[in-house]
């Protein structure tokens, strides 16, 4: 083997281990829009714990999207679709993808609620 033949080959080698080191799993997300309190429209830290009551939709519109492995705790209850008029919707999809309630989760408690929940998608819509 010449030289320029053993430089294609390590020079190929290197390319290879530089494009594998490259692939990874997904980031996981959790990302809320609109009225979700607390937290805001934000890409929000994996995993998510929330201290208290997590509202999507308090007294607007409001999404969560846990994805791709991601992680949302909170430590008393979940709504979805809070006060009157208000409509929120919660995704939850991708393997290892939690939300997790220490109470319970109040889907359209006074508003309009939907959650989705894996793939294919279950949803539950609600009004009171």
């Amino acid at each position: 083997m010449n030289l320029p033949s053993v430089f294609r080959v390590v020079c190929y080698g290197a390319l290879v281990l530089v494009l594998l080191a490259g692939v990874g799993p997904a980031p996981a997300d959790v990302i809320t829009t609109g009225d979700v309190d607390p937290g805001g429209a934000a890409t929000q830290p994996d995993p998510w714990n929330v201290g208290g009551n997590l509202y999507v939709d308090n007294e607007g519109n409001g999404t969560l999207d846990v994805t791709d492995g991601g992680v949302v705790a909170n430590a008393s209850y979940g709504y979805i679709g809070r006060e009157s008029g208000s409509t929120g919707e919660a995704t939850v999809a991708g393997s290892g993808s939690q939300w997790y309630n220490l109470e319970s989760l109040r889907v359209g408690y006074e508003g309009t609620g939907q959650k989705n929940l894996g793939s294919p998608r279950l949803s539950l819509a609600l009004q009171r």
